[in-house]
């Protein structure tokens, strides 16, 4: 087995990002208390208004390139790409944690949303699983785009808000017509280009864009 050191090779690569930002944007991130529960009369979505704050406010590129939509609570940034003719990338994390246990906070060395950044570490729920996924896709897009370079193929990078508790866009999928929850796990699951679904599933390549269109209408309205 590879040690872990080995996938950090490289890092000297890249002299002109700033780890202390990075560190900085993370502890920040992680003092957002970004509990969700599956009882949502139970969850501060406050929280997720400021964790999306921070997103926006420290990664000026990034918003500049891209747009940013709320769908709910999760987070959807497209960033266009300069060839349309490449299948789309998809970076996926979540801002969500789960809570402390109770009774439990004394065991912590750092409080869990304290963000301290101590002993070569920084501390707190989210340091794992999984707000430096998330800020670490965002770091890494901010840099690219700060360089003056772009996404061949367009990048959405989402970021849910239920991980932890209802997944709900399995539930908002379930919800589909058959044909249309198909079309949507072909298209973005199996990386299948819409001309090539419209062939599989019958139907012209016009009505295959009304109808995927229109599955993403209503998945909004599920997850709003």
């Amino acid at each position: 087995m590879r040690p872990v050191t080995a996938f950090f090779a490289g890092e000297d690569r890249y002299a002109d990002l700033s780890a202390e930002a990075a560190a900085e944007h993370l502890s920040r991130a992680i003092q957002c208390r970004t509990v969700n529960f599956a009882d949502h009369s139970l969850t501060d979505f406050r929280e997720f208004d400021k964790l999306q704050e921070l997103m926006k406010n420290s990664f000026p590129a990034v918003m500049k390139a891209g747009s940013f939509e709320c769908i709910g609570h999760a987070v959807l940034i497209t960033i266009p790409g300069t060839d349309e003719s490449l299948l789309p990338c998809l970076y996926m994390s979540h801002q969500d944690v789960v809570p402390v246990v109770a009774k439990t906070e004394q065991d912590w060395t750092y409080d869990a949303f304290s963000g301290a950044i101590e002993d070569g570490y920084i501390w707190g729920r989210g340091t794992l699983d999984i707000k430096e996924m998330v800020f670490g896709i965002l770091e890494a897009a901010e840099y690219l785009l700060r360089s003056g370079r772009a996404f061949r193929r367009t990048a959405y990078l989402a970021f849910g808000d239920d991980e932890e508790t209802l997944n709900e866009l399995a539930s908002a999928l379930e919800k589909l017509p058959e044909r249309e929850r198909d079309l949507i796990i072909l298209h973005y699951y199996h990386n299948r280009q819409l001309k090539e679904i419209a062939v599989k599933m019958h139907m012209s390549y016009s009505n295959c864009k009304l109808v995927h269109n229109k599955a993403l209408m209503k998945l909004r309205q599920y997850l709003t």
